[in-house]
C-alpha cells in the first residue's frame, strides 16, 4: 500500500511542495507529475498557480525521481496537465496536445520510457 504523490495539490493547504516531498516520498508508489509556475497577479494583490508542460515550471523533476529512487516504491508516474482552457474546445484540446508531446519529450530527455 502506498500513496499517489501529486505534484500541486498541497499548494492548495498551503503547504510547499519540500515540506510534501520530505513527508510522502517515503510512502510513494505512483508520482503525477504535474509541473507550474507562480505568478503575481497584475494588480500586485495575490498570485496565480498555473500549468506548464513538464520542464518549463517550478517543479524540480529530476530531483524528485533521484529521491522516488532512493526508496525503491515508485513504480509509475502520470503525466498530467494543467492546460488553460483556450476560447473553445478545438483549441484547449490543440495546447494540450503540444504540452504532451513537449513533456513527453523532457521526460524522455531524462531516462523515461528506457
Amino acid at each position: 500500500m502506498g500513496i499517489c504523490l501529486d505534484s500541486v495539490n498541497s499548494l492548495g493547504a498551503g503547504e510547499g511542495i519540500h515540506e510534501v516531498l520530505d513527508q510522502l516520498i517515503p510512502h510513494t508508489i505512483n508520482f503525477h507529475i504535474k509541473d507550474f509556475s507562480i505568478k503575481r497577479k497584475d494588480h500586485q494583490m495575490g498570485f496565480e498557480v498555473f500549468g506548464t508542460p513538464a520542464g518549463e515550471g517550478f517543479l524540480d523533476i529530476p530531483d524528485i525521481v533521484e529521491k522516488l529512487k532512493n526508496f525503491r516504491r515508485c513504480q509509475s508516474c502520470t503525466l498530467e496537465l494543467w492546460t488553460p482552457p483556450e476560447q473553445n474546445i478545438e483549441e484547449t484540446v490543440k495546447i494540450e496536445q503540444e504540452w504532451a508531446k513537449k513533456s513527453i519529450a523532457y521526460l524522455q530527455s531524462l531516462g523515461f520510457f528506457e
